[in-house]
C-alpha cells in the first residue's frame, strides 16, 4: 500500500532519449528521496494510469490505490495517461509535477491546445514543483505519513496490507 505513485517517463525517453535521461534522473533521485524520508512510493506505467478507477480522491489500479501521482520532469507524455491525471487532479486527487511541465504527446505532439488545457488542469491544483523537498512539504501537507522517525534515521521501507493486517 503506497499512497504515492511516480509515473516512469517511458514517454520521455521514447520522444527524445537526451532530455529522456532528465526525466529518468529525477523520477530515480526523488524515489530515493521519498523513500530516505519514510514515504513509501510505486512506479506506475502510462498503461495503468489510463486504465486506473478514480474513487473517493484515489486513483485505483490492480489492487493498489494512490493519494498521489507524481510527473517527473516529463516534457513528452502520453495523451491518455495526462487525460486521467487531469480528471483525478479535477476529482480532488493530488498530481505533482517535478521541473518541466508536459508539452508534447502523442497525439499531435507539441503546441497541443488540449494537451496545455489538461496541463493546465492539474497545475491550477498544484502548481509544478521545483524539486522532491518541495513535493515531501507538500506531501505531508496533504497526508499523514505512515511512520514518523526521528531526524537522521532513514528507512527503507515498504508497506503493505494483508487482510487487517498493516505489514512494514
Amino acid at each position: 500500500r503506497c499512497d504515492v505513485a511516480i509515473v516512469y517517463p517511458v514517454a520521455a525517453v521514447e520522444a527524445d532519449p537526451e532530455r529522456g535521461k532528465r526525466a529518468v534522473r529525477c523520477a530515480f533521485e526523488t524515489g530515493e528521496y521519498l523513500y530516505a524520508h519514510a514515504v513509501d512510493f510505486d512506479f506506475i506505467d502510462f498503461e495503468s494510469v489510463e486504465r486506473a478507477k478514480i474513487v473517493n480522491g484515489e486513483l485505483q489500479v490492480a489492487g493498489e490505490r494512490f493519494l498521489s501521482i507524481v510527473i517527473p520532469d516529463m516534457q513528452a507524455v502520453r495523451f491518455g495517461m495526462i487525460k486521467k491525471l487531469a480528471e483525478f487532479a479535477r476529482a480532488g486527487g493530488h498530481v505533482a509535477i517535478i521541473g518541466d511541465s508536459p508539452s508534447a504527446s502523442d497525439r499531435i505532439g507539441a503546441s497541443d491546445p488540449e494537451l496545455a488545457s489538461l496541463v493546465n488542469d492539474i497545475t491550477s491544483a498544484q502548481p509544478a514543483l521545483p524539486d522532491p523537498q518541495a513535493l515531501l512539504n507538500e506531501l505531508h501537507r496533504r497526508f499523514a505519513p505512515d511512520i514518523l522517525l526521528p531526524d537522521g534515521v532513514k528507512p527503507y521501507f515498504q508497506h503493505r496490507i494483508l487482510g487487517d493486517e498493516q505489514l512494514y
